[in-house]
């Protein structure tokens, strides 16, 4: 004398189809124990219902696909290719190497009041004046989450 309820609707998805859902909390096995536990067979059109609703929600298997089911609002403001978008395999150095003699020879002019150095990292105190100039002054981000901390053997 089993007796199971299962609320059921209807999820609404931005193409417009709809899938059915199981509302689990109403679930109500009057013939089992004590222990209120759902029968093996409602358990099992609840995962069927479940793995059903999770499939429609799954990632696009194509670019095809993917451009089929929606419009990608975030990704069209951002310099990274469309969707659909043919990318030619051509990977390579941005800049090709140079010869020595086409090098810039003397170093470029820095602002008055600075001058380049020569740092020896084999050199205790040059490697901490450049530990302390990094880690003081090297930030990945406005809210210093992210700063620059590697330990002198590093450096060296």
């Amino acid at each position: 004398n089993e007796s199971s309820t299962v609320n059921t609707s209807e999820m609404k998805y931005d193409d417009g189809t709809t899938a059915a859902s199981s509302g689990a909390m109403s679930l109500i096995d009057n013939n089992s124990s004590s222990n209120n536990m759902p029968s093996a067979q409602t358990v099992k059109s609840l995962l069927k219902q479940l793995s059903l609703a999770e499939s429609r929600r799954s990632a696009p298997k194509s670019d095809a696909e993917a451009l089929s089911k929606q419009e990608w609002k975030f990704w069209q403001t951002q310099p990274v290719p469309q969707l659909g978008t043919k990318i030619q395999d051509n990977n390579g150095p941005v800049e090709e190497n140079k010869p020595q003699s086409e090098i810039r020879q003397e170093p470029y002019k820095l602002p008055d009041g600075f001058a380049w150095e020569d740092i020896d990292i084999l050199n205790n105190d040059h490697l901490h004046e450049l530990y302390v100039l990094l880690n003081e002054n090297y930030v990945e981000d406005d809210d210093n989450m992210f700063r620059f901390d590697y330990s002198m053997p590093f450096l060296r």
